[in-house]
């Protein structure tokens, strides 16, 4: 609720609703008296709002954000290709002496950063 120029209006989107203040609610003993319909709307409206962008459990979750499942998943090339252990191995992989990059054109910067900054050990 606000006061403006003397008059008292309804936040938005609480029109119809009574309010009480805090202080009176404790006073008279009414917490159990309550409608919290009002706040239990916004918060469904906020969950579906959060649950079309991703798993909304899993933003509010106390978890750390990657899970074992996560963790113990080969990771595939960006093609999805899971027959090569690395875009090196692929015979669409071009390296010649002035880039490399991926024939069917899928972007594996990262794929070569990673090579690069952490290379496989070599076996014998």
């Amino acid at each position: 609720m606000r006061e403006k120029d003397g008059k008292y209006y309804a936040a938005t989107g609480t029109k119809g609703y009574r309010w009480l203040e805090s202080e009176m609610v404790r006073e008279l003993d009414k917490v159990d008296d309550i409608d919290r319909s009002y706040y239990d709307k916004l918060v469904n409206e906020a969950v579906d709002t959060i649950s079309q962008y991703g798993d909304f459990e899993m933003f509010v979750s106390d978890d750390p954000f990657i899970t074992e499942k996560k963790q113990n998943t080969p990771k595939l090339m960006p093609c999805g290709d899971a027959k090569y252990a690395t875009c090196f191995d692929c015979p669409h992989f071009n390296d010649d002496e002035y880039h490399m990059d991926c024939g069917k054109n899928y972007d594996i910067s990262e794929v070569i950063s990673s090579q690069v900054m952490n290379p496989p050990a070599k076996t014998k």
